[in-house]
């Protein structure tokens, strides 16, 4: 029987200790204040199983509190925090993590919006954690390509149900070792949270095509994000898309 300690944030991540059911060993997650969604995932965790904040796991005694239990395996869901190699050391199997992107695709921050404003594949992605940034060996992917009519924040919506699809049918299936991890392709470019704003400005006096100004705005109309910068006559605004399709 696998032992799973899952690294969760948000709904997705209340979902997967549901998912992991009796194989779910203990949970880490953010302190209360920074939880997506509350309460959450406390009301998902079992009453049998520990609860551990993010921070304190990151101590030498915080690792062998998790080596204590045992665990065979990791999940990391919407967690957020990087994982050192102390950590990784504690799972024979590994830790695999829910990602939002097509990898190589898409690695780090916001790849809902980078997606859309630089036209990138797009989807969702199960894979091995390693010392890079969303670098490690694949286990399942599915393709969610960015329609005319998404903005960032409809896509970041499909993509998290693209990750709820392989949390439902492909975990089960690599903690019962049916999934072979293959290596990422090259390619691919790691943006962090403060990227954003800096490559998605609107340059006020610039050129754009109509389609390049369009999708920009769209991959910045994602709430609670401010849409995207611009400058004019010394003030600073903001602008965001409105997106209706036409029957």
């Amino acid at each position: 029987m696998p032992r799973v300690i899952a690294f969760v944030n948000g709904a997705l991540g209340a979902r997967a200790l549901t998912t992991l059911g009796d194989a779910l060993v203990a949970v880490v997650a953010h302190a209360p204040e920074r939880r997506r969604d509350g309460d959450a995932i406390l009301a998902a965790k079992p009453a049998r199983v520990p609860l551990f904040v993010a921070p304190d796991v990151a101590s030498a005694d915080g690792i062998a509190a998790l080596r204590a239990l045992a665990p065979t395996h990791g999940l990391s869901v919407l967690f957020g925090h990087i994982l050192r190699a102390d950590a990784l050391a504690v799972f024979p199997h590994g830790i695999a993590n829910l990602h939002p992107s097509l990898l190589p695709a898409g690695r780090g921050a916001h790849p809902n919006a980078w997606a859309i404003a630089r036209r990138e594949p797009s989807g969702a992605t199960l894979h091995l954690i390693d010392a890079g940034v969303d670098t490690g060996p694949i286990l399942a992917q599915e393709a969610v390509p960015p329609s005319p009519v998404d903005s960032a924040a409809t896509l970041h919506a499909r993509l998290l149900d693209a990750c709820a699809r392989l949390l439902e049918r492909e975990v089960p299936r690599w903690l019962a070792g049916a999934l072979v991890a293959r290596p990422q392709p090259a390619g691919g470019a790691a943006r962090r949270v403060r990227d954003l704003d800096a490559l998605l400005a609107v340059d006020a006096e610039g050129t754009y095509t109509g389609r390049e100004l369009i999708d920009l705005l769209r991959a910045r109309t994602f709430a609670p994000h401010p849409g995207a910068p611009y400058l004019c006559d010394g003030r600073r605004y903001r602008l965001r898309l409105e997106i209706t399709e036409e029957p």
